[in-house]
């Protein structure tokens, strides 16, 4: 029975943390492209091309990752790590180097670059990035 439990209680987890991301329209030039896509450690090599060792070795548990265009031009990708621990999203947080960032108060520890914010809270790391089609592109 605690098991079945555990079961549902990681679904209903997952659900919410996939639901989490704003639907269009909720922040102002925003809208969301396509659905939130979720990958295990196993599967997060589908996702991430020659990188998915760092977060398997930090110990994550699911990553969700939906896409964004703001006015209708400029293309972003939002990532959420959920970690098993703290210390995995940290070491994920630390990983990157910091060289050309602003530390800004979001969590417990962010950097804001030219093109991307990073953050790390408890067990989660979060990335907005420009799409993966290069950097923060404008579409015509």
């Amino acid at each position: 029975m605690r098991v079945v439990r555990g079961r549902i209680a990681v679904r209903h987890s997952c659900k919410r943390a996939a639901s989490a991301f704003p639907a269009s329209g909720t922040i102002t030039g925003w809208d969301k492209v396509g659905d939130t896509r979720s990958f295990s450690a196993d599967t997060l090599s589908q996702y991430i091309d020659g990188g998915a060792d760092q977060y398997v070795d930090a110990g994550v548990g699911t990553t969700y990752t939906s896409d964004y265009k703001y006015q209708g031009t400029i293309e972003a990708v939002v990532d959420v790590y959920s970690m098993k621990t703290p210390d995995g999203a940290k070491k994920i947080f630390d990983g990157d180097p910091a060289i050309g960032s602003k530390t800004v108060e979001l969590g417990d520890a962010a950097r804001l670059y030219a093109s991307s914010v990073v953050s790390a809270k408890d067990a989660t790391w979060c990335g907005l990035r420009p799409s993966s089609k290069g950097p923060i592109r404008q579409t015509h």
